[in-house]
């Protein structure tokens, strides 16, 4: 866990180690989570010193990397989400798609204000900067016999993407997407229009990939905020999709056909019902948008899906 909320000084449990305000100044402030076979979540917040704390914790997940042959990813997570939301989201993204996580969270939370929320993910870039390139060197390795050897992709949910917009059109930006294999997108809190100006900067080392729920409630519910700047979200609007560098993938069909829980969903990529198919009591497999989720997710070109020319995007 990687986070620019409030330390909370004496705090006993893995629940208040964050608070839902900021830290000091681009202040970035790093934990290791993890959770037993029961069920237990336990963890600890690491010194704010460079070499026992972000650099450990990169060691010891680059070791672990490279001995299990496991991908990892960075997932960013949206709007108002509390310090054990991404918690848990981590963990579970972990779970599902057997990966390393690492999560950046921001105080998404504690004011439910949209455009205050807005403005915190902008005031968060400085430690989404500082987070990327601690990664250069800490999780990825300088040499040969340090690098893990495995695959790294970026997932951005909701106003996460905010942070990524704003980082890439700061002076922040220089090419630090270069690190990761894919660049994943999902459920787009961030304009339509114009979108294209700032996508096609990231140079990902393979792809990036966008995806769309053309149902997504959540989203419907941003786009009708008040607002001139306010306009058809990315993740849910199926026009103008014209990256050079992108590759779009409309789940809105695939979706539809689970339910309507799943029709409207905005968090499905973390749902274990859309993502997982049950072939007995026990034994799952990723259904058709969990294994697209899965590739993506876990820097491997998507495969599959039915590609429709006239509006640039695939389905499942």
């Amino acid at each position: 866990m990687a986070t620019n909320r409030n330390a909370v000084e004496g705090a006993k449990t893995w629940e208040g180690f964050f608070g839902n305000d900021f830290g000091q100044a681009a202040d970035l402030r790093f934990a290791t989570i993890e959770r037993d076979g029961a069920g237990v979540i336990s963890g600890e917040v690491l010194p704010d010193d460079p070499l026992m704390g972000s650099m450990a914790a990169f060691r010891e997940v680059r070791d672990r990397m490279k001995a299990e042959g496991r991908p990892g990813a960075v997932f960013v997570h949206g709007f108002n989400n509390s310090w054990e939301d991404a918690v848990r989201a981590g963990l579970d993204l972990a779970e599902i798609y057997g990966m390393e996580v690492l999560v950046f969270t921001w105080p998404s939370d504690g004011v439910l204000n949209y455009r205050e929320v807005k403005r915190r993910a902008i005031l968060s870039v400085p430690a989404f900067d500082r987070l990327l390139e601690k990664l250069v060197f800490g999780l990825k390795g300088t040499t040969p016999e340090t690098a893990c050897g495995q695959r790294l992709s970026l997932i951005a949910h909701s106003m996460g993407n905010w942070i990524l917009e704003n980082f890439i059109r700061s002076d922040f930006f220089n090419n630090e997407f270069l690190i990761f294999d894919n660049v994943n997108m999902v459920a787009a809190d961030v304009n339509n229009e114009g979108h294209v100006a700032w996508v096609d900067k990231i140079q990902a080392r393979r792809d990036v990939n966008i995806f769309i729920n053309e149902d997504d409630i959540a989203l419907d519910i941003s786009t009708a905020k008040i607002g001139e700047k306010q306009k058809a979200r990315l993740g849910n609007f199926p026009r103008r999709l014209e990256s050079k560098r992108a590759h779009y993938y409309n789940l809105t069909d695939a979706l539809d056909r689970l339910g309507e829980l799943a029709e409207h969903s905005h968090g499905y990529f973390k749902d274990r019902k859309i993502i997982l198919e049950k072939l007995g009591d026990t034994l799952y497999q990723f259904s058709k948008i969990g294994v697209a989720l899965s590739d993506g997710f876990t820097g491997q070109r998507i495969g599959g899906g039915h590609y429709h020319p006239g509006l640039n995007f695939y389905s499942l």
